[in-house]
């Protein structure tokens, strides 16, 4: 059984939102949305630089950062690991 989608509404100004559906990865941004499968992406994490959390989306042909709230960090990093499970599935 293919696992749920899992969505992530981040509470930047507008709101970022991402979602996972299996193998895609959808993110919708203020100045558009793009939607690639997990083998197009070369990785994805989350660093923190003294309470700021950076998301890092790493695609092909370029990277998108996004600011991560310390109350979003728990279903940012669930989302994390889904996206990583997906990638190591799909190169298997």
């Amino acid at each position: 059984m293919a696992d749920p989608i899992i969505s992530v509404t981040l509470s930047g100004t507008p709101p970022t939102v991402l979602a996972l559906d299996n193998d895609v990865l959808e993110c919708f941004f203020q100045d558009g949305s793009t939607r690639v499968h997990v083998i197009h992406l070369k990785g994805i994490d989350l660093t923190d630089n003294n309470g700021k959390y950076l998301l890092a989306i790493h695609f092909l042909r370029r990277d998108v950062f996004v600011w991560v709230a310390e109350n979003e960090l728990a279903a940012v990093k669930d989302l994390i690991e889904r996206v990583k499970q997906a990638m190591a599935a799909s190169q298997s």
